[in-house]
């Protein structure tokens, strides 16, 4: 019964994702060596990528609206 249900759920809610989630690219932001992934908070429009050079990360945080790394983090190793 619950297999039927989420199918169904993902032809009906298929149509509806590429507008919900439309996306542009507004500008680009230089980042550390080897961006590892990216994390976005809407609630405060940050933007958070997280970076690695020889070993040692860091948190670079973005702010969404002036397109400008506000703070870098230091993970350590």
């Amino acid at each position: 019964m619950i297999l039927p249900l989420l199918i169904l759920a993902i032809v009906v809610l298929m149509p509806v994702a590429p507008m919900v989630h439309a996306q542009t690219v507004v500008t680009t932001i230089p980042a550390d060596f080897k961006p590892l992934g990216v994390g976005v908070n809407v609630l405060t429009n940050e933007i958070y990528v997280a970076t690695t050079r020889n070993f040692e990360g860091n948190l670079d945080v973005i702010n969404g609206t002036t397109n400008t790394i506000t703070a870098t983090i230091s993970t350590g190793t």
